[in-house]
């Protein structure tokens, strides 16, 4: 295989980091599931783009205190309010990733299911999924995110005409944020739950 030796310094790289996983945090898991389930789409990926934007979700520790939330933040300082930005650089599977989340959606709303009011994006950067998945099911949404850039963007310019619908965007992180006691039909996190420890 053509980028065999990268490969081989991957898998390498990447066994070396189990000992500084958080053990009780999704990013273990993720990990895990990353390199014993995942593998042959990261080769798949490496195959077709020279450079594969893949980093291990790790905590950091500053001052002796555990900043796994901290780090999260901190790295998407650094991310472009835009598509890209949103799919780490790989916009190309951007339709195929909206698709799928339509078709498992459909499984819980509808006629005898949850109703299709008012959903909770979490996470939801500069509305990505929003506009591509749940505007066209909900009445309105509600919007969370940490990063004021990615929801200002979205507001003013990404979300166009479906802005309207937007009741409240909370610029707040998740694990601070409590949601009303039923007040949403949906409450949907994709991208978002590898960023949250286990509790």
């Amino acid at each position: 295989m053509e980028f065999r030796r990268t490969h081989q310094a991957f898998r390498e790289r990447w066994e070396k980091t189990d000992d500084k996983m958080c053990k009780n945090s999704m990013s273990f898991h993720l990990h895990n599931t990353l390199r014993q389930e995942f593998f042959a789409s990261y080769l798949y990926l490496l195959e077709q783009i020279p450079l594969v934007k893949l980093y291990a979700v790790t905590c950091e520790y500053i001052m002796g205190e555990k900043q796994f939330y901290y780090r999260a933040q901190n790295f998407y300082r650094d991310v472009p309010a835009s598509e890209e930005g949103m799919m780490g650089g790989f916009v190309e599977i951007s339709e195929v990733d909206l698709e799928g989340s339509r078709q498992f959606l459909k499984k819980f709303v509808g006629p005898g299911k949850a109703d299709t009011k008012r959903a909770l994006d979490c996470g939801c950067g500069i509305g990505r999924v929003a506009k591509g998945v749940l505007f066209p099911v909900f009445e309105t949404m509600e919007m969370l995110d940490m990063m004021e850039e990615f929801i200002l963007h979205a507001h003013e310019c990404y979300l166009g005409d479906y802005a309207d619908r937007v009741e409240t965007y909370y610029l707040d992180s998740l694990q601070d944020f409590t949601p009303p006691l039923d007040r949403y039909d949906v409450i949907w996190m994709q991208w978002v739950a590898c960023e949250s420890p286990d509790r």
